[in-house]
Formats: structure tokens, C-alpha cells, sequence
């Protein structure tokens, strides 16, 4: 990779569920290249990430990329009552309260979007916050 970067093959070099040893050890290896995007499973369920990938990669300049933002469709689908109330008090759904949490967090989200409406929904989490304590509460 660090070749076809050096080459301008590639612009930018992204890794895919690397723990932060796997990433310090693939920089280690690059000489002409530096790791841009850390893509990894991250949502309001999953969020084992919080302890050492996402402060890594933000320390360093690294963009994290959250797939499975949903959860799979869990969070779009959800009875969390927290997540319930924000959806109704931000006159948003569900799914669109999940999402501007990751994105708040300057972390890039990749929800599924299967149809055109799934589309609009997923945009209509952006370009608006929460409070703080909202922010917290999830």
C-alpha cells in the first residue's frame, strides 16, 4: 500500500477492524503513507470502541468511519425509551436521534440505505444537535 500511495495510486490508505496495535504496527510499516480512516462496528449498543480505537485514531488524524450504525436495525426499530423521547422532543425518528449521536462525535457514519425514503431519513440526521445532556443521556 505505502508503494501504490508513493506512486499516487492511492490518495489515502484505510484500514478495517484494526485494533489500535494493528495500527500503530501498519503505520510502523508505511514510510511514504500515513493511515487516514479506521472503519469500525460502532453504535449506541456497540461501543467497546470508546476505550481505546476512536481516542487512538482522533489523537492521530485518523477518521473513524462507523459501519452497522443502527445496529443492524435494532436502533431504527428500537423501544429504548431514552432513544423514544429524544426521537419525540426532536421531532426526528429513532434511527435520525442515532446517527446525529455518531456524527456529533465527529465520526462518519455508513447507514444502510435501501430505498429512497431510507435515504431521506438517514439525511435528516444531519445539520442539527442535540444538547449536551442529551448527548449524555444516550
Amino acid at each position: 500500500m505505502d508503494e501504490l500511495a508513493d506512486k499516487g495510486f492511492a490518495r489515502r490508505l484505510g484500514v478495517s477492524n484494526f485494533s489500535v496495535e494493528l495500527m500503530k504496527e501498519a503505520q510502523g510499516r508505511l514510510d511514504h503513507a500515513k493511515i487516514a480512516a479506521s472503519q469500525i462496528e460502532y453504535n449506541l449498543i456497540e461501543r467497546s470502541a470508546e476505550k481505546d480505537i476512536i481516542p487512538f485514531c482522533q489523537k492521530n488524524g485518523i477518521k473513524v468511519i462507523a459501519y452497522r450504525p443502527l445496529a443492524r436495525g435494532g436502533l431504527a426499530n428500537s423501544q429504548n425509551k431514552v432513544l423514544e423521547a429524544l426521537a419525540e422532543k426532536y421531532h426526528k425518528t429513532p434511527a435520525q436521534i442515532a446517527l446525529n449521536w455518531i456524527t456529533s462525535k465527529d465520526i462518519a457514519a455508513i447507514p444502510k440505505a435501501g430505498s429512497i425514503a431510507h435515504l431521506r431519513e438517514n439525511y435528516g440526521a444531519l445539520e442539527w444537535r442535540m444538547s449536551e445532556e442529551d448527548y449524555i443521556a444516550l
